[in-house]
């Protein structure tokens, strides 16, 4: 199978793995994303490059060129294609191939992936062809509706915002809740350290989002210093 990766880090041991069980990997990890798609479409213009079985974008929703990157994609003929987009449903419009995954660091590292198949193309044969193509790179499926946030985003970017307004609130430091978190629930990780591995901004874009869509959720309400974070480290 070939594989890209288009977009910003992906774990090496996924992709050497992969290459060991046979696959061809190619990342695209881009400097600028305009200049990539005018790279990407002289190739396909030219014929120079294989058709991908699979195309893994892990910063769709981060880019402001969507609907650049999706016409890219439909002139090279890539089939399958899980685009990340936790902040907003996927749109519906879209190739009958394409969904939605959550592509946050520790999704990336999962060997279960979330994904989301919009309404008006999702069937039971769909879901087996994703079946099918996960099977081949050892990883098992969760099939979510094509809301924002899926299952494991929205858990987390929950609990992120919740450990920002507890130490907003002066209840404890953050040392503390990552402590209290990681020993007290057995999580893997503290929400402070999540949200520097996922990124401030990231986190506070899906929760802004929906918020919007969701304005009585005062869960989805940003805390101060959760918002502050993320305008110091966009």
């Amino acid at each position: 199978m070939l594989i890209w990766i288009w977009g910003t880090q992906f774990p090496s041991a996924k992709m050497e793995a992969w290459m060991q069980e046979g696959h061809q990997v190619v990342h695209c990890a881009y400097q600028e994303i305009e200049s990539d798609i005018d790279y990407l479409q002289s190739v396909i213009i030219s014929k120079e490059i294989q058709a991908p079985d699979l195309v893994l974008v892990t910063d769709w929703e981060d880019s402001p060129c969507q609907s650049q990157r999706c016409e890219a994609l439909r002139s090279l003929g890539a089939s399958k294609v899980l685009f990340h987009a936790v902040a907003q449903p996927f749109p519906s419009d879209t190739n009958p191939g394409w969904a939605a995954w959550n592509a946050w660091p520790d999704g990336l590292e999962l060997d279960c992936w979330e994904i989301a198949i919009p309404a008006s193309i999702d069937s039971e044969a769909i879901r087996n062809e994703w079946r099918t193509l996960a099977a081949e790179l050892q990883r098992e499926l969760v099939f979510c509706p094509n809301r924002a946030g899926m299952v494991t985003p929205r858990v987390l970017a929950c609990i992120i915002n919740e450990a920002y307004l507890t130490r907003d609130q002066d209840i404890a430091t953050a040392e503390d809740i990552d402590l209290g978190m990681r020993f007290g629930t057995n999580y893997p990780r503290g929400p402070f350290e999540w949200c520097r591995r996922i990124g401030a901004h990231r986190v506070v874009y899906a929760l802004d989002a929906w918020a919007a869509e969701q304005p009585e959720q005062d869960a989805y309400r940003v805390a101060e210093g959760l918002r502050r974070e993320a305008s110091l480290h966009k």
